[in-house]
C-alpha cells in the first residue's frame, strides 16, 4: 500500500500541469471506472452472500465520496461546486485514503480480486486528492475549507440517517459513526471503550475535521510557495 500510495503522489506531481480539458476527461474517467468497478464489486458480493445484500459494503464510507463527486464534477456546470468538490477530495478524501495506509485490515476481502479492488481504490484517491493539491484546482482560502467542513458534516448526518435506517436489516456503519456498537477503528476503539460510542464518534469526527484543516493548511503553504 505505501509504495501504491507513493507512486500515485508521484503520478500526481507529474501531471500537475493537465490543462482544463484534459484534467477534466481524468476526473470523468476516474469516476465512471470507479462506478463501474463498485458496481462489479456490489453484484459479487451479493451472489457471495446467497442473495442477501450485505449492508457492511454499501458504498457510503469517506472513501466512496470520490466515486459520487467525481461524476459530479463532471455533469456539473458550476465552476463554485467543481471547486468546492475538489477542496473536499484533497482535504477529506485523501486524508481518509492515507489513514488507510496504517490500517489496511478492511480492505481484505475473501476474494483476491476484491481485495485488489480495494488497494487499487484508495490508490486511486490519493492519486486524484494529490493531483488536485498539486494542479491548484481547490479553493486554498480558509472559506474554502469551512465550505468543504460542512459539506463534510452534512455527508457524516446523512451516513448517521443511513445508520439509523438501514440497522434492522444487518450491520451497517458508515463513515464508522454508527450509534449502535464502538468504533473498530485502530486508536479509537480504545478510546470507545473509556468514553462509549457516541462521544467517541464525535471526537473522531473531530479529528477527521482537524485533520483536513491540516491538509488544508499544507496545501496553503505549498501554493504560498509555490507563487
Amino acid at each position: 500500500m505505501i509504495i501504491g500510495a507513493l507512486l500515485a503522489v508521484s503520478a500526481a506531481w507529474k501531471l500537475r500541469r493537465l490543462d482544463d480539458r484534459a484534467f477534466d476527461r481524468l476526473v470523468a474517467g476516474l469516476g465512471i471506472f470507479l462506478a463501474v468497478t463498485e458496481i462489479f464489486k456490489q453484484i459479487c458480493l451479493f451472489r457471495a452472500a446467497g442473495g442477501h445484500y450485505d449492508w457492511w459494503y454499501f458504498p457510503f464510507q469517506l472513501c466512496s465520496m470520490p466515486m459520487y463527486m467525481c461524476l459530479a464534477c463532471t455533469f456539473s456546470h458550476s465552476g463554485r461546486v467543481r471547486r468546492l468538490l475538489c477542496t473536499f477530495m484533497h482535504n477529506f478524501s485523501l486524508l481518509g485514503a492515507l489513514a488507510v495506509i496504517f490500517d489496511t485490515s478492511g480492505l481484505y476481502h475473501e476474494s483476491l480480486l476484491l481485495t485488489a479492488h480495494s488497494f487499487l481504490w484508495h490508490i486511486l484517491i490519493i492519486f486524484l486528492g494529490a493531483l488536485i493539491g498539486f494542479s491548484g484546482r481547490m479553493d486554498v482560502s480558509w472559506k474554502g475549507y469551512r465550505d468543504s467542513a460542512l459539506l463534510f458534516l452534512a455527508l457524516c448526518a446523512a451516513a448517521t440517517g443511513i445508520n439509523v435506517w438501514a440497522h434492522p436489516f444487518g450491520d451497517i456503519n458508515m463513515f464508522y459513526i454508527t450509534p449502535y456498537y464502538p468504533s473498530n477503528q485502530v486508536v479509537f476503539r480504545g478510546i470507545a471503550r473509556c468514553l462509549g460510542t457516541i462521544p467517541t464518534d464525535l471526537v473522531y469526527v473531530g479529528c477527521i475535521a482537524s485533520g483536513a484543516a491540516a491538509m488544508h493548511a499544507g496545501e496553503r503553504r505549498y501554493v504560498g510557495k509555490a507563487e
